[in-house]
């Protein structure tokens, strides 16, 4: 028996050898092949190349479906298998699919599956998100496998054989109905004349009959034309061995929803009706043309239109999760339209195709939410029905959607008291939803920067930044609001925290340490309040917003001048607030300490109103901001008064918001009158008043200009016509001779650049706008005349007379390169240093100084000098120093510094260096410092450069 199956087998490889040999030997003319040639293409082609690259796509696509995560507060896409955040994700299996169908259509172009093979490619770019591409193949497709062109080729082909069966079709359907149409026209153009000289006049009813007559004619006539088309033979059938429906319609379609997404609609509907002309159509191609339909009204937001199409494309989907899907958006978009009666039945009608349960769970919250519109049921009633559901187990992975329900009803009524809190208890509800974090933050940021509180709105649209995917249309809004935002909440910190703790300052040493007292028994209640799993707090805070203080008013964006600690009710509001957005977060270097209170016992202990214990040490730790002395006081008021300014200036620039940046450069006016900040802010209170249209008021501070500062710049280039063309003139003078000098450096003459460079800053000074670049072109001049020592020396004074320069970025470089560092000059990509390291602000972070040079001591010198820094100013703090070799390649090492808890506290450190670099550093040393997680560190060290790092801080922490 096994020997007649083995000689079986090898009677079927034999024949298949045939088979193979006769396909590559048996062609007899060029460009033909003979049947059994097309069956080997055609098996090869179906069940190799396209058969693997049809697997591909269609595995990508249900792993994009699976990990799809529906975003129900917004209208649901149509083709979520297209949305992909990261196409970058499938490129690979997608050009693996191309190269599977590019190999059939250049080695087996005979095939009938070689049609199918450009779509399969065209797809395959389409979901690359490469649409521009994916319409270039599409349209040849078209003008390839166009089904009239196969005609004529037929055709050809049969006056060649001289086929009796085709003979009375010699013509093809596109010239039979090229002479028709002549016919009709001069039958038409006869009967017209013929008319006109019988009939001069034609009454109604008579003109009403022979329209009805004409058309039935002409419907009769398109009946037959259908007839003779399908009548004639198609090349790309489906007969033969292996069954092959016409690709063409399919082609149609795919340029039809490419077109959708290149925006260009009104060829969306000229190729979907040419589908419908087709001869043969696969049912699926059809039962998708009204879909395709729907999806471009939706991409215009033409919902109405929309809804008509998902009302035909409905009853024809076979598939029950699609068809649920259509009726789900088709429900939202009757929402949209203020339609809440056919909302309601639709979700209704959803919930009763039992659909996956999320979506039968979201379509129920709509209901209830449309049931206040459409059936009157009142908000009471409706959060009683929520509220019921939050406490139901089936709902228990759902209450951040439950809770986000119940804010949005009430967000939408007007009652921002209740609808943040709720908004915040649906993000401490999430379990990883992002599409719903993303709506809770978002409204949110709205939320609060509508009401002026910049601080949490700019808190808000980070966390919506965070977790926002770059398909969302709201994308580049929160990351432009983000930024925006980023320096105005700064400012307002700086003026509340200093209002706070001059205020602090003002207290008896007594008062002073009850408040810290305070504060650290919060600290400790929080954290022993997260180990115990104590939720007693969570409902402390009945109001997202934060209340403004009516003596102070709201010119900072409605947050209060008073310290939050310094005010016991504020505090504890505080406190909730924070613990309902952002969970409990230690504040302690050593939160690991097994000493600290865990239990109920000291949860219930730390609640007493018994004083907590702290020593003098501890007390002045907590407190060490606080201005005690004239110096530090008048540090304050100086932060205060630059905070100030700038804020008005950010405010009528970043967000154009002229009021408020009016009241905080009156602010300004009437607590520091005759500040060094007072010419700038009435010059921006004279354009501020401009731009409310206040032309009095305005008025009123170009007069406050001319007589306190008759000759200032602001003055003059207000009153004095030529002021800015003489400064611009100047600005000229200055380029031609900077271009000057740098000529003289290309040249070689470097004794010239330097007297060049004197020359400039002679003359211009502090208005020397070139400084930076001459300083660098003399600084290299130096190098080539007087050798390394030289060079190095003047390029660090370089870098102290000019920081956060390009140039100096540029000197810092040389100075590494001098050293040893051969990547000083290195160029890295952006992008792979993003993705290289993560951030993690509430992580434990490191300083790390990076030291470039070829000698021992200047390594020693630097650890000394940070060891001397650390003892004046960071005494209490016991931050550990350590060193270890980065690079012996590069010559460079690490001083690392030890321990902050978070990034807030690295960059203060890190902020506070920069501003003391001289007491800092030794002049001699070459360095940088970077604020670093322990991770990033770790990658660094992997890595041993800090090149990529360095493009990271710049955009992750400066």
């Amino acid at each position: 028996m096994k020997t007649g199956i083995i000689k079986y087998i090898g009677s079927v490889l034999v024949l298949a050898l045939v088979l193979i040999l006769s396909a590559c030997v048996s062609q007899k003319k060029k460009g033909e092949v003979s049947k059994v040639a097309k069956f080997y293409h055609n098996t090869t082609a179906h069940y190799n190349g396209y058969f693997n690259a049809n697997e591909i796509m269609m595995e990508t696509k249900d792993a994009i479906i699976e990990s799809h995560q529906d975003n129900y507060n917004e209208i649901l896409p149509i083709y979520p298998e297209y949305l992909i955040p990261n196409p970058e994700s499938i490129a690979e299996d997608m050009d693996k699919a191309i190269e599977k169908v590019a190999i059939v259509a250049s080695v087996h172009e005979p095939s009938r599956w070689v049609d199918d093979c450009y779509i399969i490619l065209g797809k395959a770019q389409f979901m690359k998100q490469d649409y521009e591409s994916a319409e270039e193949t599409f349209l040849y497709f078209i003008e390839e496998f166009d089904p009239s062109i196969d005609r004529r080729k037929s055709k050809k082909s049969s006056k060649t054989k001289k086929s009796k069966k085709n003979n009375n079709k010699a013509k093809s359907v596109k010239e039979q109905r090229r002479e028709r149409e002549k016919k009709k026209k001069a039958n038409k153009k006869k009967k017209s004349s013929s008319s006109k000289k019988t009939n001069k006049k034609e009454t109604a009813e008579e003109k009403k009959a022979r329209l009805e007559k004409e058309r039935i004619a002409a419907e009769e006539q398109r009946k037959k034309e259908r007839e003779l088309e399908n009548s004639v033979e198609i090349d790309r059938s489906s007969n033969g061995l292996l069954k092959h429906l016409p690709a063409f319609p399919e082609g149609l379609l795919w340029v039809a929803k490419t077109y959708v997404v290149r925006e260009k609609h009104n060829l969306v509907e000229f190729y979907l009706n040419k589908i419908e002309e087709q001869p043969e159509v696969h049912k699926a191609v059809l039962n998708e043309i009204p879909v395709v339909k729907a999806f471009n009204a939706m991409e215009q937001k033409d919902y109405q239109e929309a809804i008509v199409h998902l009302d035909e494309a409905i009853p024809m989907q076979k598939d029950k999760s699609f068809k649920a899907r259509l009726v789900y958006i088709r429900s939202q978009l009757h929402q949209e339209v203020g339609d809440n009666a056919a909302a309601f039945a639709g979700f209704n009608q959803v919930i009763d195709m039992k659909p996956e349960f999320i979506m039968e769970f979201n379509a129920a919250l709509r209901m209830l939410k449309n049931s206040m519109g459409s059936s009157g049921s009142s908000l009471a009633v409706v959060e009683r029905k929520l509220n019921k559901m939050l406490k139901e187990d089936k709902y228990k992975d759902f209450h951040d959607q439950i809770y986000f329900t119940l804010g949005e009803i009430n967000y939408e009524k007007g009652d921002l008291e209740n609808a943040v809190p709720y908004f915040r208890k649906g993000i401490q509800a999430s379990k990883g939803n992002t599409a719903q974090l993303t709506e809770a933050y978002y409204i949110l940021a709205k939320i609060f920067y509508d009401t002026e509180d910049y601080v949490l709105a700019k808190n808000y649209y980070d966390s919506t930044s965070s977790v926002i995917t770059k398909t969302d249309e709201r994308f580049f809004e929160v990351d432009a609001y983000a930024k925006n935002l980023k320096e105005i909440a700064e400012n307002i910190i700086i003026i509340d925290l200093q209002d706070s703790l001059i205020r602090l300052s003002k207290k008896s040493p007594d008062e002073r340490a009850e408040i810290a007292r305070k504060l650290k028994k919060a600290e400790l209640l929080a954290e022993a309040a997260k180990k115990g799993n104590d939720d007693d707090d969570d409902e402390v805070s009945t109001s997202g917003l934060r209340r403004i203080d009516p003596s102070r008013g709201a010119s900072r964006g409605g947050i209060q001048s008073t310290w939050w600690a310094y005010d016991e009710n504020k505090r504890v509001e505080q406190v909730a607030a924070f613990r309902n957005e952002w969970g409990i977060r230690s504040l302690e270097d050593d939160w690991r300490r097994s000493s600290k209170a865990s239990s109920i016992n000291d949860i219930d202990n730390l609640k007493s109103n018994d004083e907590l214990d702290l020593s003098d040490d501890e007390i002045n730790q907590i407190l060490k901001d606080v201005p005690l002395t004239p110096d530090a006081l008048a540090a304050s008021k100086l932060k205060i008064q630059n905070a100030l300014f700038e804020l008005g200036v950010l405010f009528r620039e970043r967000i154009e918001n002229y009021n408020k940046a009016i009241e905080a450069h009156v602010e300004l006016q009437d607590r520091f009158p005759g500040s060094k900040k007072e010419v700038d802010a009435l010059y921006y209170l004279y354009l501020s008043h401009l731009d409310i249209d206040d032309q009095p008021k305005a008025n009123y501070y170009l007069n406050t200009l001319k007589s306190k500062y008759p000759n200032d710049k602001y003055t003059l280039s207000l009153v004095d016509p030529t002021y800015i063309e003489n400064i611009l003139a100047e600005g000229r003078i200055q380029e031609t001779m900077y271009n000057k000098a740098y000529n003289k450096f290309e040249e070689g003459d470097y004794k010239a650049v330097i007297a060049l460079e004197k020359n400039a800053r002679d003359k211009f000074k502090k208005e020397n706008e070139f400084g930076s670049k001459y300083a660098l072109l003399s600084a290299m001049s130096t190098g080539k005349l007087e050798g390394r020592d030289a060079y190095v020396k003047s390029l660090k004074t370089m870098i102290a007379t000019y920081p956060n320069t390009d140039e100096e970025t540029r000197a810092k470089e040389i100075l590494r390169f001098l050293n040893g560092d051969e990547e000083a000059f290195a160029q890295i990509d952006e992008g792979e240093a993003q993705e290289a390291f993560k951030a993690n602000d509430d992580k434990l972070h490191y300083i790390c100084v990076i030291v470039t040079s070829k000698k021992d001591s200047d390594l020693n010198a630097a650890k000394i000098s940070i060891s001397n820094y650390n003892r004046k100013y960071h005494k209490v703090d016991r931050i550990r120093l350590s060193s270890t070799i980065l690079s012996k390649d590069n010559n460079t090492d690490v001083i690392l510094l030890r321990k902050f808890s978070n990034k807030e506290k690295a960059m203060k450190y890190y902020q506070e260096v920069e501003r003391n670099k001289k007491e800092f550093m030794e002049p001699k040393v070459n360095y940088d410092i970077f604020a670093i997680t322990q991770q990033n560190y770790r990658e660094v060290m992997k890595k041993k450069s800090v090149k990529e790092y360095e493009i990271f801080f710049e955009s992750s922490y400066l």
